[in-house]
């Protein structure tokens, strides 16, 4: 029974800090609900997870104002990077993604870890 709750005090402060999954945040940004989204990107961004910049950046055309939002906001923490506002009207938002794309393909095919 000891190591029971031994097991169980050293585990404590891991579920108090949170433990994040990439797969869990991808499945959450996917879904169609906004509150889970936000929440999925916020995770995200925590976490440093540039993997994650794709599904950022396609959410920067998402109909909730607030899953735009805090994608935009969850790409510059990731990056260092804007392009734009996310309150922009629907057809500059399309640049504003555009931009991010073209920076996105150049940062994977140099290579490069931060910004520019």
């Amino acid at each position: 029974m000891k190591r029971a709750c031994g097991i169980g005090l050293v585990a404590l402060p891991l579920l108090a800090a949170g433990c994040y999954s990439h797969e869990a945040a991808l499945q959450r940004l996917r879904a169609d609900n906004p509150r889970d989204q936000a929440a999925a990107i916020a995770e995200a961004a925590r976490a440093g997870d540039r993997s994650m910049v794709p599904e950022l950046i396609g959410l920067l055309d998402a109909q909730d104002e607030g899953v735009r939002f805090m994608a935009a906001a969850g790409l510059h923490r990731l990056t260092g990077q804007d392009f734009g506002s996310h309150f922009a009207r629907p057809e500059e938002r399309q640049e504003v993604i555009a931009k991010w794309r073209r920076w996105w393909q150049a940062q994977q095919a140099g290579g490069a870890a931060g910004g520019g």
